[in-house]
């Protein structure tokens, strides 16, 4: 579960741009114009408070905002405009391409997250995370189900018989499977609702789905609601997707190990998760990621009323598209 910050108290304090990178990406896009967006800061060891990441996150209002520390350990954080979150799929994808990039376009990095160690390893464009991470996975109560349905306006007509599970690789979501795309796309979860039991439950979301997909290689079409993170829908989710691949690996028969999940068609664009998972413990994920280093100017600004310098013009020759899968 993610973890709200307190305020700050002081006012402005100054980061050298010499020693922050900047980086914007666009995770499991199939094309221009898709994928969801994280932003990605390199930063000096113990250079930024929580606090102060906190307030950077929301000034850069992109989903996700990864923190990397700089140096053999590479400690990284990820920080929605709300709170902090324990894993990120595309935000780990992200903050790796940035510590690639860094490392002269080195074919491998590794990344310390709050859950653990991640791997990842580039071979021609294909870039894989991998994690070790012991898949959760349970039925959910029915009481809790009734008003999960409540909150995100699906009836019994909608659903499919397969139960509510609860599934987690390192960040828990509500599986909802439901019967096609049509009844997914009918959902207007009621955001309120949905925050107060998520809070309650600690569970960061529902990840609705169907297998009513649009291509015939994918194996689920899906959308997410997580309003604690501090948007209404995500438009690709890959915690989400590799829990659902542990679920349909359980639950289908000749479920395999490899999955694609759409997803963000009802937000305008289809993105697709490419999912591997492996007895007991083993998740990989991936998909596009167009990355593009942001020129910093001045230093990194600090105070909550200014515009954060991040927010500026890219580097026009460091632009380049990473298929990661």
């Amino acid at each position: 579960m993610g973890v709200s910050r307190a305020p700050v108290r002081d006012t402005t304090r100054e980061v050298p741009a010499v020693n922050t990178r900047a980086f914007r990406a666009f995770v499991f896009a199939a094309a221009p114009g898709a994928g969801n967006e994280a932003r990605v800061v390199v930063h000096e060891p113990d250079a930024l408070r929580d606090a102060e990441m906190q307030r950077i996150a929301a000034q850069l209002g992109a989903p996700v905002c990864a923190f990397v520390e700089h140096g053999a350990a590479r400690k990284t954080r990820f920080f929605t405009v709300a709170r902090e979150l324990p894993y990120c799929g595309h935000g780990v994808l992200a903050a790796g391409a940035a510590a690639m990039r860094l490392d002269g376009d080195a074919p491998k990095a590794r990344l310390e997250c709050g859950s653990g160690p991640v791997d990842l390893r580039r071979e021609a464009e294909v870039i894989t995370a991998r994690t070790r991470f012991t898949p959760q996975l349970r039925d959910e109560s029915a009481d809790v189900v009734r008003k999960l349905e409540a909150a995100l306006g699906v009836d019994e007509a909608t659903r499919t018989g397969e139960p509510v599970c609860v599934g987690s690789i390192g960040s828990p979501k509500w599986l909802v499977p439901v019967r096609d795309r049509s009844s997914l796309y009918a959902i207007r979860p009621d955001a309120s609702r949905l925050a107060d039991l998520s809070g309650r439950a600690g569970i960061n979301g529902a990840y609705v789905y169907c297998f009513d997909t649009v291509s015939r290689d994918a194996h689920a079409h899906a959308r997410s609601f997580n309003p604690l993170s501090g948007s209404a829908e995500d438009k690709a989710t890959g915690v989400a997707a590799g829990a659902l691949a542990w679920r349909l690996r359980t639950d289908r028969a000749g479920g395999g190990s490899r999955f694609r999940v759409e997803q963000g068609l009802a937000l305008g664009a289809l993105n697709e998760i490419q999912v591997v998972v492996d007895e007991p413990d083993v998740t990989e994920i991936g998909g596009v990621v167009r990355l593009v280093e942001l020129a910093t100017s001045g230093g990194l600004s600090l105070c909550p009323s200014a515009t954060n310098s991040l927010l500026c013009r890219p580097r026009a020759s460091r632009t380049r598209w990473i298929r990661s899968g």
